[in-house]
């Protein structure tokens, strides 16, 4: 959504969906603002409570607008053997290996691709059927695992690599078998 260059151009403003217009910093008739700090429509810090919430429930539009938007997206994929009552659960990088070991071992793959806001829907009817869950994870914390948990989900097993190094089929393979 870009600026219509009328008006005053404000970096934040309270928009109906919550996704503010965008004008870019070479742009002469615009003063664009980045703020980390609770700040107004045109980016200057704020401590006004009625500001904080106008801004916050801007946020919160933009969230249930993007999720709307994303029900017509490809936001979960499903690999593998789908009838599979085993599945693997990936996200990112893991993919590649996560598919091509799922498809050796006759497994399901579900790889979520975004992951906020989180698509419940289309995760449910990956899940349909799967009676396993095993999450695949570059990261010491299962982020995945955790972040399914707090919607109401379980991963029954986690994988787990913090090394620095990705899986190899082989490593992975290996791993699903005596987890």
């Amino acid at each position: 959504l870009l600026w219509d260059r009328k008006g005053e151009y404000k970096r934040y403003s309270n928009a109906e969906r919550g996704v503010s217009p965008l004008a870019f910093p070479q742009d002469k008739e615009a003063i664009v603002k980045v703020n980390s700090y609770e700040h107004d429509e045109f980016g200057i810090t704020t401590e006004d409570p009625g500001i904080t919430k106008a801004m916050q429930d801007k946020r919160l539009a933009k969230e249930a607008y993007l999720s709307r938007e994303l029900e017509g997206y490809e936001t979960v994929k499903i690999y593998g053997n789908e009838a599979s009552g085993t599945a693997i659960l990936s996200w990112g990088s893991n993919k590649g290996v996560a598919r091509e070991v799922a498809e050796k071992m006759g497994l399901k793959l579900i790889q979520v691709q975004v992951l906020w806001p989180f698509p419940i829907k289309k995760f449910q009817e990956a899940l349909k059927g799967v009676k396993t869950l095993i999450s695949v994870e570059n990261n010491a914390t299962g982020q995945l695992a955790r972040l399914i948990q707090g919607l109401g989900f379980k991963a029954d097993k986690k994988i787990l690599k913090y090394d620095g190094r990705p899986f190899s089929v082989d490593e992975l393979e290996q791993k699903i078998q005596t987890t």
